[in-house]
C-alpha cells in the first residue's frame, strides 16, 4: 500500500473479512456516497462473499493487527476508521493472552496508528458483554448498565471493555497532523444473518452431537433481543457520520439492536435451525439440573486438561446466558446516532434463513 492515494474519502476497515466486516463492506459499496475507497486489513485476504456490486476500490492489506508499520501503511491519508478486529474466545479454555494481544494491545496500537496518521473518526466495535452478568437485565441504557461483579466470558467481556475504555478516553485527542481524533463504540447484541459463524451456526454444531434435538432448558420465560446483521453493519455507518458532524455523539457507547421481535432464546433459534432439520426436545429439561450435569463436565474437563483437553462445546456460563433475560434500549443510538434499521424484520429473517439452509456445519 502506498502513501500515494489520491481519493478523497479513504476509510479503513479492520477485521473486515469477518461476518461484520463483509456487511460494512457491503453497505459501504452501496449506501455511502461519501466513501470513495475502501481499505481492508485483516489476518486474511479480503473477498467479497456476499455478491454485491463493487463501484468503489477495495485494497486488502493481510497482517497482524499489533503490527504498527502496518497499520500506520494502511491508515496513511484516511478519514475514518471502523476498528472491528478482536478474538472471540470462549467455550472451556478460551485464549486470555491472545484476547490480551489482539483485543488489548491491539486496539491501543490502532488508536496510535489513528493519532499519527491524522485520521479524524474511530468508530470501535465493542460488545454487550461488558455489562453482561448473571442478572437479568430490563431495558438495560448505556447509563445504567456497568460492568457486573462477574462476567459471563470473563476474559472476552475483560478485554473488551478496556479496549472501549482506551477508544473513549482519546476522544477529542490532538492527532499528530493538526485536529482532533473523534471516536464511539458502539455495542451489538448477539447477532444472526448471513456468514454468521460464531452464533447460530455453532449452535447447529453442537446440536448435531445431540443427534439433530435441541436441548431445550429453563421455563422459557428468559427473553433475548437478537438482531440483524445488516442492522448492525448500518449502525456503524450512522456512527461514523454523526460522530464527524454531532459533538454530542463522540465519546460515547451505544447498545444497538433492531426491530426484531424480543422472545426467549429457543423461539429465536429454532426458525434457524429448522432449516437444516434440527428440532426442539418435547420436554423443558430443568434449568438448575442441565446447569449442574454442565458445570460437573467442565471440572472433569479440567482435571483431564494437563492429559488431554476436550471442549465440550457449551458451558454452563452459556447455559445461564440462555436463561438470563436481557433487553435493551436503544434510544441512545436512535437519538444521537440517527440510526434506524435499515432491514425490515421480514427482510432480515428472510435472507437469514436461506443462508443458514446452505450453510455447511
Amino acid at each position: 500500500m502506498t502513501s500515494s492515494m489520491t481519493s478523497k474519502y479513504p476509510v479503513v476497515v479492520t477485521g473486515g473479512s469477518g461476518c461484520l466486516g463483509q456487511h460494512l463492506i457491503k453497505l459501504l459499496q452501496t449506501n455511502t456516497d461519501h466513501v470513495t475507497e475502501i481499505r481492508v486489513l485483516d489476518a486474511i485476504p479480503y473477498e467479497n462473499k456476499l455478491g454485491h456490486k463493487e463501484t468503489k476500490p477495495v485494497i486488502s492489506t493481510c497482517g497482524d493487527i499489533t503490527n504498527t508499520d502496518l497499520l500506520r501503511r494502511a491508515f496513511r491519508g484516511a478519514k475514518s476508521v471502523f476498528h472491528l478486529a478482536s478474538l472471540v474466545s470462549l467455550g472451556s479454555f478460551p485464549d486470555n493472552q491472545g484476547m490480551e494481544r489482539i483485543n488489548v494491545k491491539g486496539t491501543r496500537q490502532v488508536i496510535d496508528a489513528c493519532i499519527k496518521e491524522g485520521v479524524e473518526c474511530l468508530i470501535y466495535c465493542s460488545t454487550i458483554e461488558v455489562v453482561l452478568g448473571f442478572d437479568d437485565i430490563i431495558d438495560g441504557t448505556e447509563d445504567n448498565m456497568k460492568a457486573p461483579k462477574t462476567y459471563v466470558h470473563e476474559g472476552y467481556a475483560k478485554t473488551k471493555l478496556q479496549a472501549e475504555s482506551m477508544v473513549l478516553q482519546e476522544n477529542n485527542c490532538q492527532l499528530d497532523t493538526g485536529g482532533v481524533l473523534k471516536t464511539a463504540a458502539l455495542r451489538p447484541y448477539v447477532f444472526y444473518g448471513e456468514l454468521d459463524r460464531h452464533y447460530i451456526t455453532q449452535l447447529m454444531k453442537v446440536v448435531k452431537r445431540t443427534a439433530g434435538i435441541l436441548i431445550q432448558t429453563g421455563n422459557g420465560k428468559a427473553l433475548h433481543q437478537h438482531a440483524y446483521v445488516g442492522n448492525i453493519a448500518w449502525a456503524f455507518i450512522c456512527a461514523e457520520k454523526a460522530v464527524r458532524t454531532n459533538p454530542a455523539a463522540a465519546g460515547e457507547a451505544y447498545f444497538i439492536t433492531d426491530d426484531t421481535p424480543v422472545n426467549n432464546i429457543y423461539s429465536q433459534v429454532i426458525p434457524f435451525l429448522a432449516e437444516k432439520g434440527i428440532r426442539p426436545s418435547p420436554i423443558r429439561f430443568p434449568f438448575w439440573m442441565m446447569f449442574v450435569l454442565l458445570y460437573l463436565a467442565e471440572c472433569l474437563v479440567i482435571l483431564l486438561s494437563p492429559l488431554i483437553k476436550i471442549d465440550i462445546g457449551v458451558t454452563s456460563s452459556a447455559l445461564h446466558f440462555a436463561n438470563t433475560t436481557i433487553k435493551l434500549s436503544n434510544v441512545k443510538a436512535r437519538t444521537l446516532l440517527n440510526y434506524t434499521p435499515l432491514f425490515s424484520v421480514e427482510e432480515s429473517l428472510l435472507k437469514s434463513r436461506a443462508y443458514y439452509k446452505d450453510v455447511s456445519i
